[in-house]
């Protein structure tokens, strides 16, 4: 038996003894607040676009709603950008996974309307009928096509990366390759044609086919980075053998990003700007269709496509003209060229775009742009459509989002709670990645109004006592040089002295306020600052020389994750190693984390100093002071920082905390991520003992994502941040923030709940039985185990509002009850099954 199904059992093994050990206490549960509605949502840059013939647009993206409407990774836009509701009812929901962002799902559009949707990570559809799959053909109405299933990419296909459809319905696939494999195609049912063979190769490292073009006569066009057939770009006969007529004479090393085919065969290549072929140096040039270069092109020698970037930054125009999108230079988003190349001075693009454009949509449509919103004025969102001026379409405004990424969260004198992380809007009201709640809950408008942009990833605050509020990460304000660590006052409005002299280049990755203003700093910009991983700035933002490490000690840390101010006035840094120093910076000799220091693999993520002295630490930390090598999720110090042995949590290898919070009654919430492998159907936060035992008790969330931040408002109402999506039960879903009932409030529940509530499992714990009940019947039901895999088929019969099954023969431990819907996501419930 594997080591990791070893710990897996031993971690049902000890929830089994929990419960067995606690059956005196009533089992509780905690359900969100339903009073709290506010969201944090991030507008999702698309993974690609494509017009269909009736001028609706397909969008493959990471978005998860569009406005309020739940559509899933694929929605289908309406001309005037609302949704198609009947293909999304058709389709369902389909999910993509992400994993590797070099290689995103790819869309194809058919001309008959039909659909292509590549993912190498894989695809789900849940919906009208689950469907788990690397690729999938939808019929024009948007039902997934029982013809054409891709079950899974064979190891030998690239990572694909360019997609083109030939005239008999076969399908080209290209992409990076390490074993010559960089080209195949699929027939129109969706198998390998393994007739069709192409080799490419080069001297060293991988081949890549950038992009794909197919003329009229079967004859195939592929550029790329490889060496043979031909150096970036040659054209293959329909049998997939070299064409010998056509020579495209790119010098030695050199590659092609994207092309563009014209009806009469000319080919519009791209590449670097100093993209060499047949003597000549641009980075967009033109060949005629025999390969020789057209000495009519003129396009501008310095716009360039840089290596993988796509081949969606290229697109031909119905009139001749070409759409460009550049890498280089910096600072030209969009380029449009006449059919002869030289810039079109009457497309009138707006000086400051209020989107990064990454792409253009494929197929025939007004210019469709789809990239990164940047919070410059104008339309909001992920799409951008122009006229044919070139100006903003002002009537097509799809607002394409998802769960926003909430890192951290301060509690403000007067109530307020601010709130930083990677979101774009907070119920609307447009935040970038700085917002500010009110103690209702509702999204501070004045405060938005007055906050700066921080562009990247603001992921730390401290109130400074007296001053403002410190915000510290990986990031820039706005557009200029500025960042790292930067000071607004509680209105929002940005501290334009000492504390605005950072530089965005630098990072900080611990941040803290002592009590009397000053600031301490770790990371890259202490490094700077101090040539230690850990400084201290005067409360003006100077740098404060009264306080320093000795070298040794910042050495042993090797790195900086958090800096606490204690209350005796010592200071607590956490690195690789953990120590505590007086207030001038000098070691503590008295505190010895011993099991903590000797632990070759120590890693935290969080760390929270209790009332009494004692410390939490969680990430990968010591389970044994007698193994320091053996893992745990969480462990707790004594005062001295030597480990508490009365405290074990049983968490790893399935759950990996970020955050935690101590509540009045002595328990822990604990927040993070669940493993890869753990199909939980929750969002991740979990309740603990005091002794560091699981506690059954809740929160319950059902959905998915992690929780990054835990505290709580000035009522005491818990408030978890993160990038979870969870329905909740709630006519609203939840998106990257939740508010829970005051710390240390629970209600007990023997019997289900009344009214709509999505699935409700009692009694819980149960033994020989349990029963269930829902506001909508569920059109499967499965009991499934830590590992996410079903154990038992739950029977449900037609129309009722309940349940009862036998837990006969099942070993006593944690389970979830997943119930499926016909619409609407899954829904999933965690039952303890006692001996």
């Amino acid at each position: 038996m594997s080591t990791r199904y070893s710990r897996l059992l031993q971690l049902l093994l000890s929830c089994w003894l929990l419960v067995l050990a606690d059956t005196a206490r009533s089992q509780t549960i905690r359900q969100p607040d339903s009073t709290f509605r506010t969201q944090a949502r991030r507008y999702a840059p698309p993974y690609a676009a494509a017009y269909r013939p009736d001028g609706s647009c397909l969008v493959l993206g990471p978005q998860t709603h569009v406005a309020d409407l739940r559509v899933g990774n694929l929605v289908c836009l309406r001309p005037d950008g609302s949704v198609d509701a009947a293909f999304q009812r058709q389709l369902g929901e389909l999910q993509a996974s992400t994993e590797y962002v070099a290689f995103p799902p790819r869309l194809l559009a058919y001309p008959d309307g039909r659909v292509l949707v590549l993912g190498i990570n894989g695809l789900v559809i849940s919906g009208n009928r689950r469907i788990a799959a690397a690729g999938v053909r939808l019929l024009a109405s948007g039902r997934p096509d029982s013809s054409f299933v891709v079950a899974a990419r064979p190891p030998d296909w690239p990572q694909v990366l360019a997609v083109a459809l030939q005239a008999d319905g076969s399908i080209l696939l290209g992409g990076l390759s390490s074993t010559g494999t960089a080209l195949i195609r699929l027939g129109p049912d969706g198998q390998r044609d393994t007739s069709f063979a192409p080799r490419f190769s080069k001297s060293n490292g991988s081949v890549q086919v950038n992009a794909l073009a197919v003329q009229p006569d079967g004859r195939i066009l592929v550029g790329g980075s490889f060496e043979s057939p031909d150096q970036g770009l040659v054209r293959l006969l329909p049998d997939g053998s070299p064409d010998p007529s056509f020579q495209a004479g790119l010098a030695k090393g050199q590659s092609v990003q994207a092309l563009a085919l014209r009806p009469d065969g000319r080919v519009v290549v791209a590449g670097v700007a100093t993209l060499q072929l047949q003597g000549r140096v641009g980075g967009i040039q033109q060949l005629l269709a025999d390969g020789q270069a057209d000495p009519d092109f003129q396009a501008p020698a310095a716009y360039g496509i840089a290596q993988f970037q796509g081949a969606d930054r290229l697109q031909l125009q119905p009139d001749g003209g070409l759409l460009v999108v550049p890498t280089q230079p910096a600072g030209a988003p969009l380029l449009r060229l006449l059919p002869d190349g030289r810039p079109d001075t009457g497309f009138q693009l707006p000086v400051r775009l209020s989107l990064t454009v990454q792409q253009l949509a494929a197929g025939s449509g007004p210019p469709l742009l789809a990239g990164v919103y940047n919070h410059q004025p104008g339309p909001q969102g992920p799409l951008l459509r122009l006229q044919p001026s070139g100006l903003p379409d002002d009537q097509f405004h799809p607002q394409l989002v998802q769960a926003g990424r909430v890192e951290a969260q301060q509690l403000l004198p007067d109530g307020r709670v601010a709130l930083v992380g990677e979101f774009d809007l907070l119920d609307g009201v447009r935040a970038g990645n700085l917002g500010c709640l009110l103690p209702t809950g509702l999204p501070d408008t004045a405060f938005a109004r007055r906050s700066p942009f921080l562009a990247g990833s603001p992921s730390l605050l401290a109130l400074q006592p007296g001053g403002g509020l410190l915000i510290g990460g990986s990031f820039r304000v706005g557009t200029s040089s500025r960042g790292a660590l930067v000071r607004v006052g509680l209105d929002g409005q940005l501290d334009t002295t000492r504390f605005a002299r950072f530089s965005a280049d630098d990072y900080l990755s611990a941040l803290a306020a002592q009590p009397d203003g000053r600031v301490l700093l770790g990371g890259n910009l202490a490094q700077k600052l101090s040539r230690s991983w850990f400084c201290r700035l005067l409360p003006s933002g100077d740098s404060d020389w009264s306080f320093g490490l000795d070298a040794g000690l910042s050495t042993r840390l090797e790195e900086a994750r958090q800096v606490l101010p204690l209350p005796d006035g010592k200071i607590l840094l956490v690195g690789r190693k953990m120590y505590r120093v007086q207030n001038s910076g000098w070691q503590d000799t008295s505190f010895d984390p011993v099991e903590v220091n000797t632990m070759a693999n120590f890693l935290a993520r969080y760390t929270l100093v209790l009332p009494d002295g004692r410390i939490l630490v969680c990430g990968q930390v010591p389970r044994h002071a007698s193994h320091t090598s053996s893992r745990a999720s969480i462990a707790r110090l004594l005062p001295t920082g030597r480990l508490d042995s009365t405290f074990q949590d049983n968490l790893y290898p399935v759950f990996f905390p970020r955050s935690l919070y101590a509540q009045p009654d002595g328990r822990l919430l604990a927040g993070g991520g669940f493993a890869a492998n753990y199909s939980a159907g929750l969002v991740a936060v979990v309740r603990l003992r005091e002794d560091g035992g699981f506690d059954g008790s809740g929160p319950d969330l059902p959905g998915s994502g992690n929780v990054f931040s835990i505290g709580s408002d000035a009522q005491g109402r818990i408030l978890l941040a993160g990038d979870f999506d969870s329905n909740a039960g709630l006519a609203k879903p939840l998106l990257g923030l939740a508010r829970l009932p005051a710390g240390g409030v629970v209600t007990a529940r023997a019997r289900p709940l009344a009214g709509p509530v999505a699935l409700q499992c009692y009694p819980n714990p149960a033994r020989n039985s349990f029963g269930a009940t829902w506001a909508q019947v569920p059109r499967r039901l499965q009991l499934l185990n830590l590992l996410g895999q079903p154990v038992r088929e739950l029977p449900v019969t037609a129309g009722a509002t309940g349940g009862d099954w036998s837990l006969r023969g099942l070993a006593a431990g944690l389970y979830v009850v997943r119930a499926d819907f016909d619409t609407g996501p899954a829904v999933n419930c965690r039952l303890m099954i006692e001996p």
